[in-house]
């Protein structure tokens, strides 16, 4: 065949890359199509999910039914034991009632009128500190507000030396708490009684109270 000279060459080469980016244009096409109809199969398919949510079952139960179905999904306070030293254990226990009413609006009325879904009260009084006591503050007047009736079940962990940002909370838990708990499991970490805010716990009234742990130094009661 005959040599193509510089000129033929050339436009070879350019016809050449011209077919190269048609290519890559409608490759790059194709691709953002595919993505696009990918996306339109997500929505739809969430679409149908949540058409389908609607005639969910658990819908139709009624709030007084998937409340109590709440209260037996709760882990329960073993009084029989000492405090968890846990720290993990005692945020999931306080964070059970305010996940399960944060899912929906429907589970969040069932466990506002499940009095028992907010009746267990376990505070690790280390964990609060002066920056962090007004969250607990209104942590404990949330309990307080939707625990209904006076069967709480209250379990403090008591530190070894108290400090000034305790008080406060200490004063809540004694009048506010303790004279509406039915179980209270109070661990104590220290030997000598000498402030009276220590003594608070002991000389409050308990009128509901059915069982009490004491647990100290020497041992529990």
């Amino acid at each position: 065949p005959p040599t193509l000279g510089p000129e033929g060459l050339l436009m070879d080469l350019a016809d050449i890359e011209r077919t190269y980016h048609a290519a890559r244009a409608r490759y790059i096409q194709a691709t953002d199509d595919v993505a696009n109809a990918q996306a339109a199969v997500d929505d739809n398919r969430r679409a149908v999910d949540i058409a389908k949510a609607y005639l969910h079952p658990v819908r139709k139960t009624p709030p007084e039914i998937l409340s109590m179905i709440f209260e037996q999904c709760f882990e329960p306070l073993s009084l029989s034991e000492p405090l968890p030293r846990d720290l993990f254990n005692v945020l999931t226990r306080q964070l059970q009632p305010f996940r399960l009413a944060g899912v929906c609006r429907l589970w969040r009325h069932a466990s506002l009128i499940s009095p028992r879904a907010w009746s267990v009260v376990d505070i690790h009084l280390k964990r609060i500190s002066s920056s962090n006591k007004t969250l607990w503050k209104n942590y404990l007047s949330i309990i307080l507000e939707r625990c209904g009736q006076p069967k709480l079940s209250l379990r403090i962990d008591h530190p070894r030396s108290p400090k000034a940002h305790h008080k406060s909370i200490i004063d809540m838990l004694s009048t506010r708490f303790l004279p509406r708990s039915v179980e209270i499991d109070l661990s104590i970490t220290f030997t000598f009684v000498s402030d009276a805010t220590e003594l608070s716990w002991l000389q409050t009234p308990t009128p509901f109270l059915r069982e009490l742990h004491l647990h100290g130094p020497e041992g529990t009661i």
